[in-house]
């Protein structure tokens, strides 16, 4: 009954992308559940950051077309606020001009995997020193 519950509330549309026409953010809750993929429901905005800093690496990933715009979302930001390390999956020229080339370190490239191995175990955790330097990567710390 609870997974009925929150596949419902995961594959309705917004309101408001329906009245606008705007197509492109519907989910299939059946595929990600076969993927293995945990599905949770809606969640206020005050508990995003806590819910977050549960991970010890935060992806940071915009929509292609957001990319294209240069468009920026809440998201951008909140994985800074929370007790994670982020993961940057944007363009590096994006990640430049929102984090300030500190960040770069963060962005991942083509191979995740790699990335979080290369940055935490190898190179003596080249992430984990720099955001102890620096105590945050947002553009107001840099």
């Amino acid at each position: 009954m609870v997974a009925d519950a929150i596949a419902a509330q995961i594959d309705h549309r917004p309101d408001w992308a329906a009245e606008l026409g705007v197509s492109g953010i519907d989910t299939d809750p059946a595929m990600l559940c076969q993927m293995g993929v945990e599905l949770r429901g809606n969640m206020s905005f005050d508990q995003v950051i806590p819910f977050g800093s549960r991970a010890k690496f935060c992806p940071v990933i915009h929509r292609p077309l957001f990319n294209h715009l240069g468009i920026v979302t809440n998201r951008t930001f909140e994985t800074f606020c929370s007790d994670t390390i982020p993961l940057l999956m944007l363009p590096s020229q994006m990640i430049e001009s929102i984090y300030g080339p500190a960040a770069r370190v963060l962005a991942v490239g083509d191979d995740v995997a790699c990335h979080i191995q290369r940055r935490t175990v190898g190179d003596r955790g080249e992430v984990a020193a720099t955001l102890a330097r620096r105590g945050c990567l947002c553009g107001s710390c840099l």
